[in-house]
């Protein structure tokens, strides 16, 4: 540690600096990335490696509970480790263990440590991290208040930005990367671990994955009212029409019949991309400070992701045999089995007749001399641009 200040010093730094000595560090050092508590032994090696750092200039402890290999700390390793920087004057800094979903445990268990090593403590970064937690900060700043007026010392820092950062990593469960990445690799050739580890990370999404719930509840819900379900047969014949139009075959009724009702570049693939790229941009966009942000927030990055999502389907459409772009259409044309159906010959030939609405008048009279349009998808378009045909 001695060493690393010095070379800080030799370096130079803008601004005012006061270096803590790493809880993973150390604990990475002597114990690797083990899910054990640690022995006798190697807990009065680290505790040497923290009353070393402290004479050479550390400020205090700080821990990172949420990640590895902290977050196999139990905690009387860190109460330990706490009171040997408190018995030489620093302080006890932490990411919490939880943040999310066990935010309140989580400082609950900081306040704990500052109380049991008896030195101030900063909570690090302090936010509510997910939707279904927006407001625990009410109880947390009390919790906060209270230890104070009881003789503890806790202090507070938040970020000056309104937006948090961190590694894709930290949706994987820590059991599961236990031993570093190697061993999680090795987990993941076990089934059963394998599952345990995906299921982890689902929860982690949990609140996303609820938003996402709901968008297909509903599709689904509506989709039982006899009405919605005659418009999803005229989205499936809209499809058919279009999958006959771009294979060059015939706009018959009989011709359109023969393809199925999904579509890659459908309406419905848009919307999913458009909820799935929100659950990601936004879990990791930051918690809403008030009204005004989430407005802003929203107001920025659906045209963002609405963007790309339209950007992603054009790109799909131009490799309809790719393997990539199936893979990325999958998700979509399972989502249309709720929004499209078959339709019956009629709703065909209204979907026809919209098609050549749309078609310019070289493709109309292309698409005529193919044979089998409907005369009245013919009659249509005649009353919309005069008779071309």
């Amino acid at each position: 540690f001695g060493a690393y200040v010095d070379s800080a010093g030799t370096v130079g730094v803008g601004i005012n600096v006061a270096m803590l000595v790493g809880h993973n560090t150390i604990r990475r050092e002597v114990m690797g990335t083990e899910n054990r508590p640690p022995t006798a032994a190697e807990l009065a090696e680290m505790e040497e490696m923290v009353r070393q750092a402290m004479a050479e200039g550390a400020w205090g402890l700080s821990t990172g509970l949420r990640y590895l290999p902290g977050a196999f700390s139990e905690l009387d390793e860190v109460v330990a480790l706490a009171e040997v920087a408190g018995r030489a004057g620093g302080v006890y800094t932490s990411h919490l263990r939880e943040e999310g979903l066990g935010l309140i445990a989580g400082v609950a268990e900081a306040i704990e440590i500052g109380r049991r090593a008896d030195l101030p403590i900063v909570l690090t970064h302090h936010k509510v991290v997910g939707q279904p937690m927006w407001g625990a900060s009410v109880r947390t700043l009390a919790m906060v208040d209270s230890a104070n007026a009881a003789g503890r010392r806790i202090r507070i820092d938040q970020y000056p930005y309104t937006a948090t950062y961190t590694g894709i990593q930290i949706l994987v469960p820590p059991w599961a990367m236990a031993g570093g990445t190697e061993a999680l690799f090795e987990r993941l050739e076990d089934p059963m671990l394998r599952d345990s580890i995906i299921d982890g990370i689902i929860f982690n999404l949990a609140g996303g994955l609820l938003r996402l719930s709901l968008f297909v509840g509903y599709l689904w819900l509506i989709g039982r009212s006899k009405e919605i379900a005659r418009v999803f047969e005229y989205h499936g014949a809209e499809h058919m029409s279009i999958h006959a139009y771009e294979a060059g075959e015939p706009l018959s009724v009989e011709s359109v019949a023969r393809y199925r009702p999904e579509h890659p570049r459908c309406g419905t693939s848009f919307l999913l991309i458009v909820v799935l790229g929100s659950i990601i941009f936004f879990t990791f966009f930051g918690v809403p400070s008030g009204i005004l942000f989430l407005v802003a927030s929203r107001l920025i990055g659906i045209p963002i992701i609405a963007g790309f999502a339209y950007e992603l389907l054009r790109w799909s459409g131009t490799r309809p045999g790719g393997g990539l772009a199936r893979v990325l259409a999958a998700p979509g044309i399972w989502l249309q089995k709720l929004t499209t159906a078959v339709p019956d010959e009629s709703q065909v030939e209204v979907a026809v007749s919209s098609l050549m609405v749309a078609l310019d008048a070289e493709s109309a009279l292309e698409v005529v001399n193919r044979g089998g349009v409907p005369n009245v998808a013919i009659a249509v378009r005649d009353d919309v641009f005069g008779r071309e045909m």
